[in-house]
């Protein structure tokens, strides 16, 4: 098989939680952005977002998958997506997809640090093929205290 340009082509609806009782769930869907806005710098609600080339945009991505819902995050898997908190949360959860066929036992890795930069845990889930065409998951990283912070890379291991 031929590797291809693996890129994270999608981020579905960012969960995060800001109760203990999990009835603050905020959903970050990115229908209130336009198609092409750059992720680095980009501000929704409590979340401050960065991403470590100006590769990432808010786009279409793979469209409609099992973890990831038009419109979405976009950008080369080898960056990095970073999360900043105005508030902490105490959960939060993605979905992403890949753009490979492959599937990765380390699709994507989040590290969430509190709200002083200390690291609270690391959280991988892996991508497998959901009948979607591209290899996809859902990470999640809870009951660890206070998040200020999450570092998210993803699997680029198909790429050239």
């Amino acid at each position: 098989m031929t590797a291809i340009r693996t890129k994270l082509i999608g981020v579905l609806a960012l969960a995060i939680s800001t109760s203990a009782a999990h009835g603050d769930l905020q959903v970050i869907t990115f229908d209130e952005l336009p198609k092409g806005t750059i992720v680095d710098g980009m501000v929704i609600g409590n979340v401050t977002f960065g991403f470590s080339s100006a590769d990432a945009t808010i786009d279409g991505g793979p469209g409609d998958t099992f973890f990831i819902d038009f419109p979405n995050i976009e950008g080369d898997a080898f960056g990095t997506l970073t999360l900043q908190f105005a508030i902490p949360v105490l959960e939060l959860s993605y979905g992403f997809a890949l753009s490979t066929f492959e599937p990765s036992a380390m699709g994507s890795t989040m590290e969430v640090f509190d709200p002083d930069g200390f690291s609270l845990g690391i959280f991988s889930e892996p991508a497998a093929d959901f009948g979607f065409g591209f290899v996809e998951g859902l990470n999640s990283a809870g009951g660890v205290g206070a998040i200020g912070s999450a570092l998210i890379t993803f699997d680029s291991t198909n790429a050239p």
